[in-house]
């Protein structure tokens, strides 16, 4: 969710320092042809046009840490998927910082300001043939790592007998909780990191995911970030999990983590929820299906509550971690017929339907039409709205397609909070969280009340 990688940055960073003032600038200085060129990149950037900004790079474009211009588009798909472009900020540019050579530019030191610290870079344009300034090859010059994220003093972490981190707030009366599942960054941030520049302060306690929970937790809510791959295994874990996306077993690693919660001093039975983005979404509805399915014969307890956002309809491939980071460079890997996924040691294929209808508790479900990183044919989110009607079970199936009607659309997931309710984002581009402020408001306004509602205290 929150991994920043190389070639992103460099997107990030030129697309967004050297435009302020771009519009209003008159006069056809190179130094100024250059401006209104990156202020093009960004209005493409804002709009979430891929293919406007991969323009802004030559088809030639290289960058010392070995990457293309396909590696950049990979990457940069990913990351803006992720959400973690609205936080970072450009410093200001030295004077001189722009300097033109005829057809090439350079343009240093250029700084960004992240979660992950200042990234200083060295970045070089060219004047092409059709008189378009261009992206030609960028230079990492050093990265200053930030402190440590400041703990909250309303939340408290605690220890767990599996791997993952616990918050909860610094009273000691007993939450409701939700259980966050990460995605394919990893349990300690950095899984997908192919080109290397995951410093360790955006890492583990500090990744994505955990980050996400200590919020929650600051809300009144018993959050625990559990990792499930790529992590290291607590004392006391019956099952270590996998260091490689394979062969985890939903029952033995997630069931006995949500079990314990729940039963936990924190929770006290109390209503738990599975919260997950992407492959963590994926997961979630796994666990709700897979526990809907056995919770007769094994005798299971079913979570309180699921949010999936971006999710699959059907159990997707596994991958080691130089596959993934391979792939993110444009080198495929030969797959297996299995997926990632176990239960109770019997592996899942892949392709295996997610029969979300063996879940009787509340489900939030978000997904774009339009999602540029890894959904596909044959794999439809839609089919799981089918699997619901197929069934007679309540939901409320909901397009959200212009953003005048948020009011309208928030309305309809109030007024259908009781059902299990999917919102389609049809227009907007995007992977687990909207990029347009409106967009993103729905979304998060419908979260607190689903949970709000279905969790309560």
């Amino acid at each position: 969710m929150r991994t920043l990688q190389a070639m992103t940055m460099v997107v990030i960073a030129m697309i967004l320092s050297l435009c302020i003032g771009g519009a209003t600038m008159k006069g056809t200085t190179p130094e100024k042809e250059v401006v209104i060129m990156l202020a093009d990149c960004q209005a493409a950037f804002k709009a979430g046009d891929l293919e406007k900004i991969m323009d802004c790079y030559s088809n030639d474009f290289t960058d010392t840490q070995g990457a293309n211009k396909d590696m950049v588009r990979s990457s940069f798909e990913g990351m803006v998927a992720q959400g973690t472009l609205q936080s970072i900020t450009i410093l200001d540019l030295e004077e001189g910082a722009i300097t033109v050579n005829g057809d090439t530019a350079t343009v240093t030191p250029l700084v960004i300001n992240s979660p992950i610290g200042e990234i200083t870079y060295h970045c070089t344009l060219k004047k092409e043939t059709d008189g378009v300034w261009r992206f030609g090859s960028s230079e990492t010059k050093g990265i200053k790592e930030s402190a440590l994220l400041s703990p909250d003093n309303s939340v408290i972490e605690e220890k767990v007998p599996f791997p993952g981190y616990l918050f909860r707030p610094k009273d000691n009366a007993a939450h409701p909780g939700i259980i966050f599942l990460h995605g394919s960054e990893g349990g300690n941030g950095d899984y997908n990191d192919p080109f290397g520049q995951i410093p360790r302060t955006s890492t583990g306690k500090n990744a994505a995911t955990p980050s996400f929970a200590r919020e929650y937790a600051s809300r009144g809510y018993v959050t625990y970030a559990l990792c499930y791959y790529d992590c290291k295994c607590h004392e006391g874990n019956d099952t270590c999990p996998p260091d490689n996306f394979k062969e985890i077993d939903i029952y033995k690693i997630t069931y006995e983590a949500f079990l314990w919660l729940k039963k936990s001093d924190y929770v006290q039975n109390k209503k738990v929820a599975i919260w997950g983005g992407s492959i963590g979404a994926e997961h979630s509805l796994l666990f709700a299906s897979l526990i809907g399915k056995h919770k007769e014969s094994m005798k299971l307890i079913e979570p309180d509550a699921i949010l999936a956002f971006s999710p699959p309809d059907i159990a997707t491939g596994n991958s080691t971690k130089k596959q993934l980071n391979d792939l993110y460079k444009g080198i495929d890997f030969v797959r297996d017929n299995y997926s990632a996924w176990m239960f109770a040691n019997k592996k899942i294929k892949t392709g295996t339907p997610i029969d979300i209808q063996n879940y009787n508790g509340p489900v939030l479900i978000t997904y774009f039409t339009n999602d540029p990183i890894i959904w596909g044919a044959p794999i439809n989110p839609e089919n799981l709205v089918k699997k619901y009607s197929d069934n007679n079970i309540p939901h409320t199936f909901i397009h959200f397609c212009d953003e005048n009607d948020m009011s309208k659309t928030f309305k309809e997931v109030k007024d259908n909070i009781d059902k299990n309710i999917i919102i389609n984002f049809t227009k907007e581009k995007g992977h687990v969280s909207p990029r347009e402020q409106k967009s993103a408001s729905l979304m998060y306004e419908s979260i607190e009340l689903f949970l709000k509602t279905h969790l309560g205290d």
